[in-house]
């Protein structure tokens, strides 16, 4: 049978991961095999994303959501998301449903596109709409997507034996987890290894293994349970000018790998699959924060009993808001001694809103203080001059989440807490905390200038990496 584009596409990126694992030399402080000179697989001097991985998964992710397979899967989405939620939501948040159902489906062709464990690549997800290798990508957020996130997945299974080659960069992330998953919304774990635990030589070089074994008191490895599917990794970037996700390439190092490539209408059915099978997950997740009490956050709690990480040290909470243009949601949290906090406004659908464009989150890099040293936040539709503002965008129904991760153990400053408090906005100032902080307009001005220069980071591409990055 003849090869159509997306076959080749495919056999191609497999044949080059192939050839990439078969020139491998020894690396990294725990040894392995990676793969030579990089110059040819990064394709940034200063954005690891910008891979030939990156380039090349989805680019058949677009091809297999032309397929017949996706036309159907997502009328299919539609009908079921729409039967659940059309009246609930309302004639102004049903606007952007076509737009929901489009990024459902990209996110689930993608991980299609890199399902293939005998052939992993490197793939980030989980991004919204963007101008990127010279071609308009579509969203693919769901479940409350964090923009500080750089979201990746490597497909793995249970019998093969794989080597994870990194660098942390220069100005690393703030936080950093490896998990396993055995599903496509990445959320039902089965291990995970925090980055602050993983073993890096002197130059920031570092190789975690992955097999069907335990750890045995290995520091850089993860064993790959029955049901693995995906690896999945989260770099929390605080300072968006400044901090880089880590450096990554996957090799795969048993006979497994020598297996002819996924063909792309096996691709094409695993996308389907993903996108009509996740629907009934993704409406949970979601109704987990609309079933909440409007404008009151839940108490914070671990994530992992949600679909989140697996972590002692991390803690979330959020609550769905409904503020009208005449009011405020005054929010107030405390630090609690985490290593990463971020507080972020999603749409009703829990999709992030323009982050880029939009004052609409907060990381413990971005956020100002109280004099009293909490954190006061407002969701409004326009400024109110104070300078944690989060904006609504315009819409008055909406998702909050906030996260603490990598919490002190002996939890010395106390538990997270999180509170707020509704108010017409012609009442606000009297009801702020004393020693909020303040912003004019010209800071707001520079304020946005610096999120809109360091959101764009993360799609940089260009410049010429060293021979060797790994």
């Amino acid at each position: 049978m003849a090869l159509d584009r997306r076959d080749l596409l495919t056999t191609l990126g497999a044949a080059a991961a192939l050839a990439r694992g078969q020139g491998a030399m020894a690396a990294g402080p725990a040894g392995g095999s990676a793969p030579p000179g990089d110059t040819d697989y990064f394709l940034s001097a200063t954005n690891p994303v910008a891979n030939v991985d990156q380039r090349d998964l989805e680019a058949l992710a677009l091809d297999l959501m032309q397929s017949g397979e996706m036309a159907a899967a997502r009328k299919r989405c539609a009908y079921l998301w729409r039967a659940v939620v059309e009246y609930d939501a309302g004639p102004a948040v049903m606007q952007s449903f076509e737009a929901m159902i489009d990024e459902f489906c990209f996110r689930a062709a993608l991980l299609a596109a890199n399902s293939d464990a005998a052939h992993p690549r490197v793939l980030r997800l989980y991004t919204p709409p963007a101008q990127w290798f010279g071609r308009s990508l579509p969203g693919s957020r769901w479940g409350g997507d964090n923009p500080d996130n750089c979201y990746r997945i490597i497909p793995v299974d249970a019998g093969g034996t794989f080597e994870l080659h990194g660098r942390r960069d220069a100005h690393p992330a703030s936080y950093v987890t490896y998990q396993i998953v055995a599903d496509t919304s990445t959320s039902q774990a089965l291990g995970a290894l925090e980055g602050a635990d993983v073993e890096t030589g002197a130059d920031g070089r570092f190789v975690i293994t992955l097999d069907g074994t335990p750890a045995g008191g290995r520091r850089n490895h993860l064993p790959l349970p029955p049901g693995s599917r995906y690896l999945f990794i989260r770099d929390s970037v605080g300072d968006w000018s400044a901090q880089t996700p880590n450096w990554l390439r996957v090799v795969r190092t048993d006979a497994g790998g020598g297996a002819a490539p996924a063909g792309t209408r096996l691709l094409a059915e695993r996308a389907a699959e993903a996108a009509v099978g996740d629907v009934p997950r993704a409406y949970w997740v979601m109704r987990l924060f609309h079933n909440s009490p409007t404008n009151t956050f839940i108490p914070p709690r671990p994530a992992s009993g949600s679909g989140g990480m697996i972590s002692n040290v991390q803690e979330s909470t959020g609550c769905s808001t409904l503020v009208a243009p005449d009011e405020a949601l005054i929010v107030t949290a405390n630090d609690a001694g985490a290593a990463y906090r971020s507080l972020v406004y999603h749409d009703y659908w829990f999709r992030t809103v323009e982050p880029g464009q939009r004052q609409t989150c907060y990381n413990n890099a971005q956020m100002q203080p109280d004099a009293s040293g909490e954190y006061t936040f407002v969701v409004a539709h326009r400024d109110p001059g104070v300078a944690n503002w989060i904006d609504s965008a315009g819409q008055e129904k909406g998702v909050l989440l906030f996260r603490w991760q990598g919490l002190p153990p002996d939890r010395g400053k106390g538990r997270p807490h999180i509170a707020t408090r509704l108010v017409k906005l012609a009442d606000l100032p009297a009801a702020l905390p004393s020693g909020v902080a303040r912003m004019t307009p010209a800071a707001r001005g520079r304020q946005m200038e610096e999120r809109r220069a360091g959101y764009a980071r993360r799609y940089a591409v260009g410049g010429t990496p060293p021979a060797r990055v790994l």
